[in-house]
This record gives structure tokens, C-alpha cells and sequence, in this order.
């Protein structure tokens, strides 16, 4: 087990966003997390990244209490997450936003900063490389972030996620906003990414139930904070309260 949550529960005013969530991650596995607008998996996935904290209940992960400790820390665990908004820096070239994801989390064990050794930035630029031909995006390394397509853009994203070599990655909406011809290339990534490195955990959140499918070993489903179906995506699309969730009856 890589990840467990002990009874998360988050309130924003009189809403419990999410409420005494009790779950846990193998290592190596791929689970999605569905539900309908508003059921708390974002809020979920803010949590377990340490952009906001539980009002109770714990965080464990790979056996460390990592409740209250901020998300740079977190990353530097092997924690890292992409976004439904994708979060770039559209003003800087598409090599320079991967070599600050690696810089970025790789100072802390490499010392890699802006006063590094010239040789601590080939290495840099290497890996920034590296990582750009995993989505076939370094024959647009020196274009800005910015002017990408939204299909680049969330490729891009991705590979800033993983530019810290993660153990477990956080998937927030991967295919969301991208055309039906675009949404293989994403499902391929991820693939990849698994195919390379099978002690790579994955959570995603996905609203496309096909993707959803075709990835995750695992679905979990929250509805109004709280898990209502917890199994194999068969199981859990036969599942009477998920029927009522999404479609409400039967």
C-alpha cells in the first residue's frame, strides 16, 4: 500500500465537501475517481497534494503521517499532480517549463538552481528532452507554452507532473477540454507511462466513462463527499447507487 486516507473530511462553510473518506492505494495500480460536478474529487485531490488540509482525519503515505505537511514537501516525497486548468507558464518556451519542473523539484537532492555548474544544466536540458520525446513534443521545445494547442498544452502539464520521477501521480481531469481525435493520445500517454514504470501508482479523476475503461483496474465513486461504490468499472456501472447518482434512477 503506497497511499491510505483515514476518515478525510473537509468542510467549506456548512458544505462537507468531503466526508470521512476512508480509502487505500496499492502500489502500481491504476484507480479512477468518478462522480457527479460537486461530489468532492477535486477538493479529494487537493488534499492528498497538500494544497489545503483536512479538517480531520489522516494521510498516510508510504507509512508516513503526511497530513500537515506542505505540497513542496510532498512532491519531494514522490507526490506529484496535474490540473483540470492546466498550470503553465505561457510566457516561457515549452523546454523552459519542463526544466523548471525538473529544477524545481530535483533542487532539494541535486542542488540545481540558477547559479548551478554548466554541467548541471546540460543534465537538466537532457532530462527536460528526455521527457518532452515521451509526448513527442521536442520539435516544439522552443515555441511558447501558450500558443500550444489544448491537446499539447495538457501533454505538457502531464510531463511537468512527472518531471520529478514520482511514485504516485495525481490526474486531474487528463482528457477534459480536448477534442474526441485528441483524447487517444492522452489515453496512450498514460499507458506509456505505466508500461515504463510499473511501480508508478496513478489516480485520475475522469468524467469520460470510456477512458475510464480503458485504464483504471479500480473505480471509486463519490457522491456529496462520501464513497458510494468502491470495485472493478463493471461492478461499479451495475452498481443501483451510482445509477441514482449520475442518472437519477434507474
Amino acid at each position: 500500500m503506497i497511499l491510505k486516507t483515514e476518515s478525510l473530511t473537509k468542510r467549506f462553510g456548512g458544505i462537507i465537501a468531503v466526508n470521512r473518506v476512508t480509502l487505500s492505494f496499492e502500489k502500481g495500480s491504476i484507480t479512477a475517481i468518478i462522480g457527479p460536478n460537486g461530489a468532492g474529487k477535486t477538493t479529494f485531490f487537493n488534499l492528498i497534494s497538500g494544497l489545503i488540509r483536512p479538517d480531520s482525519g489522516r494521510i498516510i503515505y508510504r507509512g508516513k503521517n503526511i497530513t500537515v505537511l506542505p505540497p513542496h514537501v510532498r512532491a519531494r516525497m514522490g507526490i506529484a499532480r496535474s490540473f483540470q486548468n492546466v498550470s503553465l507558464f505561457p510566457h516561457l518556451t515549452v523546454i523552459e517549463n519542463v526544466r523548471l519542473a525538473v529544477q524545481g523539484v530535483n533542487g532539494g537532492r541535486r542542488n540545481w538552481s540558477i547559479f548551478s555548474r554548466a554541467l548541471d544544466m546540460e543534465e537538466v536540458n537532457m532530462e527536460a528532452l528526455r521527457l518532452l520525446k515521451l509526448v513527442n513534443l521536442e520539435n516544439k521545445a522552443l515555441e511558447l507554452a501558450g500558443s500550444l494547442p489544448q491537446a499539447d498544452q495538457r501533454k505538457l502539464d502531464i510531463v511537468m507532473a512527472i518531471a520529478s520521477r514520482p511514485s504516485l501521480l495525481l490526474l486531474d481531469e487528463p482528457t477534459s477540454g480536448l477534442a474526441v481525435e485528441e483524447i487517444p493520445d492522452i489515453v496512450s500517454l498514460i499507458k506509456s507511462l505505466r508500461s515504463s514504470n510499473k511501480d508508478l501508482t496513478i489516480i485520475m479523476i475522469e468524467h469520460k466513462l470510456d477512458v475510464v475503461e480503458d485504464l483504471a483496474e479500480r473505480v471509486v465513486v463519490l457522491h456529496e463527499g462520501r464513497v458510494i461504490a468502491d470495485g472493478s468499472p463493471g461492478d461499479v456501472a451495475r452498481d443501483p447507487l451510482v445509477v441514482e447518482a449520475y442518472l437519477g434512477g434507474s
